[in-house]
């Protein structure tokens, strides 16, 4: 299980790279993209 220890190092930085790249101005788009990831991080860890 080493993803499920990975998520909680992972989800504020992609949160942070999300909020900070300069191309996602739409906050639709950053909410989106934050929630892909976090679906992305569940279906591994159920996976696993």
């Amino acid at each position: 299980k080493p993803v499920r220890d990975a998520v909680p190092i992972i989800k504020p930085m992609t949160a942070q790279a999300v909020t900070n790249s300069s191309a996602l101005k739409a906050p639709s788009l950053k909410i989106l993209i934050i929630f892909g990831i976090d679906i992305l991080l569940v279906l591994l860890y159920y996976r696993i």
